[in-house]
């Protein structure tokens, strides 16, 4: 059970983290200043 939840989590972690790679990889190619808000974001949830 707890084994299950565990790979949940990670399963999770892993998606937030894909996105938010994609999100700042999305801003450079933009040229904005956005990625400054993007660990600011990610920094609370770690």
């Amino acid at each position: 059970m707890f084994y299950s939840i565990f790979l949940d989590l990670h399963q999770l972690i892993y998606l937030l983290y894909s996105r938010i790679v994609i999100y700042a990889a999305i801003n450079m190619t933009k040229g904005t200043d956005e990625i400054s808000s993007v660990p600011s974001l990610w920094l609370p949830i770690i």
